[in-house]
C-alpha cells in the first residue's frame, strides 16, 4: 500500500512540475500492475484485449493497483495530460476482464453475458466489484471540476481511445470510449460549448461504423447529448441564440447522409422529442435544419423503410400542428414541401391519406393568417438567411424553391402539392386529395389574384 501511495505522490509531483515523461513512466507501472503480466503490450496499445483469448485472473494485487490507479487519476486528473491515453487504455481492458458494459447514461454495470468470457471470477474480485463500479463512474463525473485545459486532454484521450478500438481488427469492439464520452460530456453541459465540436465531430465518425454495436452507440450518445443540450439552461435562451442552435442541430442534419435504418431511427427520435419538449423556444434558424432532414426521409436519394418513415412522419406532424405559427413565411413553403413529400410515399397509406388533412390544416392557417404573412413576406427574413440556410448539408428540398416568397407563391404551392396527390395511384389518395383541392379552392380561392 505504501509503495502504491507513493507512485501517485511521484506521478502527482512529476506532474505538477511538468516532468511529462516521469510522470507517464509512474502511470505506466500502475498500469502494469494492474492488469495480469501478459497485458503489457494492450498497455502499450500493440495489442487490443478483444483479440487475447487466454484465460484471464485478476489477482488480489492486481484489484490493490486497480483501485490506487482509479483514485490517482480521481484525485489528480488534472495533472495527467497525455497520461489519461494510458489510464483509459487501461481502463478500457479492466472493463472487458469485468464484464462491464454501459448504460444509456454511460455508466458501467455488469453484464448478464459476463459468465461467458475467459475470466476467472474470485470472491475477491466478486467483492471488489462493486467499489471498482463505483469508483469507475466517480472517476468521470467528478470532470466536472477539472480545468478546461484538462477536460480537453481527458476528451482528446476518450476520442483516441474510440479511434483506436475502431481501427482494430477485434470480432467484438469495445463500448467503453463511447460511453465515456457521453458520461462526461453529461456532467460537464455547462462548458459543452467547448467540447461540442470534438466531440460532435468524432461521434458521427463512430455513426458510420459498420460495427452495428458501436453504430448504434454513437447515435445514442449524439442523440442523448442533443437532447440534453437543447433542454439545459442556458445563459442567453435558445429563442434568442441561434448561432448556439444552429451549431447543436448541425450535427443531427449531417446524420440524414447514414444510411443505417438504426442511426436515422435515433435521428427522428430525437427530433421528436425536441419538438415535443422545446419546440416553443426554437429560433426561426432552427427552422429550415429540421425541414431539411425531415424532407430527407422521403426524398428520392433516401431509400427510407416504413418504420423510418413513420417516425419521420410523428415530427411533421407535429410541426404542422403545433408550429406553424412560429415559423417564417419562407419556412411554410419548405414546410408545404415536406408534407407533400410524404404524402409521396410508398411506404404506408394511412400517412398519404393524413397528409391530405395537413395540407388543408395549412391553408386553412394561410387563410385566417393572410394579412400577418403578406406582410412578414414583404419583409427580410431576419434571422433566416438563403445564405445561412443553404449553407453545408442545409440546403432547400427543391433547387426552385423561391425565397423572395410571396403569399401567391405559398398558396401555388399548397395547390401544386395536393395537386400531385390527386394523380397518385393509389385511388383513396386520389379521391382524397381530389375532395380537399375543390374544397380548397372553392372555400379559399378568392384570396389568389387573378
Amino acid at each position: 500500500e505504501l509503495v502504491l501511495m507513493s507512485h501517485q505522490d511521484f506521478a502527482s509531483l512529476c506532474g505538477s512540475l511538468g516532468i511529462n515523461l516521469a510522470r507517464d513512466a509512474f502511470i505506466t507501472a500502475l498500469c502494469k500492475a494492474s492488469l495480469p503480466p501478459h497485458y503489457d503490450l494492450f498497455i502499450t496499445g500493440v495489442k487490443h484485449v478483444e483479440d487475447d483469448k487466454h484465460l484471464v485472473m485478476l489477482s488480489a494485487k492486481n484489484i490493490q493497483c486497480m483501485r490506487s490507479l482509479l483514485s490517482m487519476a480521481h484525485c489528480h486528473g488534472k495533472i495527467l495530460g497525455t497520461g489519461w491515453n494510458m489510464v483509459l487504455r487501461t481502463l478500457q481492458h479492466l472493463t472487458w476482464i469485468l464484464g462491464l458494459v454501459p448504460t444509456d447514461n454511460g455508466q458501467l454495470v455488469p453484464s448478464p453475458s459476463a459468465d461467458g468470457a475467459n475470466v476467472v471470477k474470485t470472491a475477491a474480485l466478486s467483492a471488489d466489484l462493486p467499489i471498482i463500479c463505483s469508483m469507475l463512474s466517480r472517476l468521470f463525473q467528478s470532470s466536472q471540476y477539472l480545468s478546461e485545459k484538462a477536460l480537453m486532454h481527458l476528451i482528446q484521450a476518450l476520442c483516441q481511445l474510440s479511434a483506436e478500438t475502431e481501427a482494430s481488427n477485434s470480432r467484438e469492439k469495445s463500448l467503453f470510449s463511447v460511453g465515456k464520452i457521453l458520461e462526461t460530456c453529461l456532467v460537464n453541459l455547462p462548458r459543452l460549448h467547448l467540447l461540442w465540436e470534438l466531440v460532435s465531430a468524432h461521434l458521427l465518425t463512430v455513426c458510420h461504423e459498420k460495427y452495428t454495436p458501436r453504430r448504434t452507440w454513437g447515435a445514442l450518445a449524439l442523440t442523448k447529448l442533443l437532447r440534453a443540450a437543447i433542454e439545459a439552461d442556458h445563459s442567453l435562451p435558445l429563442s434568442q441564440n441561434p448561432e448556439l442552435t444552429t451549431a447543436l442541430l448541425g450535427p443531427l442534419v449531417q446524420m440524414c447522409e447514414i444510411r443505417s435504418e438504426d442511426v436515422r431511427l435515433k435521428q427522428l427520435e430525437c427530433l421528436h422529442d425536441i419538438l415535443n419538449s422545446r419546440g416553443h423556444t426554437l429560433p426561426l434558424a432552427a427552422w429550415p435544419p429540421v425541414l431539411y432532414f425531415l424532407g430527407a426521409v422521403v426524398t428520392a436519394d433516401h431509400a427510407s423503410s416504413e418504420t423510418v418513415v413513420r417516425q419521420g412522419f410523428l415530427s411533421q406532424h407535429l410541426l404542422v400542428n403545433d408550429f406553424l405559427p412560429l415559423i417564417h413565411p419562407t419556412c411554410i413553403a419548405q414546410c408545404v414541401e415536406v408534407t407533400g413529400g410524404f404524402g409521396l410515399q410508398r411506404a404506408e397509406l394511412n400517412i398519404s391519406l393524413t397528409v391530405v388533412g395537413l395540407l388543408w390544416y395549412i391553408s386553412d392557417f394561410l387563410y385566417q393568417n393572410h394579412d400577418k404573412i403578406s406582410s412578414k413576406t414583404s419583409e427580410e427574413c431576419g434571422e433566416i438567411r438563403k445564405q445561412e440556410i443553404i449553407s453545408g448539408p442545409i440546403v432547400a428540398l427543391r433547387q426552385d424553391l423561391r425565397w423572395d416568397i410571396s403569399f401567391d407563391t405559398l398558396w401555388i404551392s399548397l395547390f401544386q402539392r395536393v395537386g400531385d396527390l390527386c394523380i397518385d395511384v393509389r385511388p383513396p389518395v386520389r379521391k382524397s386529395a381530389g375532395q380537399t383541392l375543390f374544397s380548397t379552392l372553392s372555400a379559399h380561392g378568392d384570396l389568389l389574384k387573378p
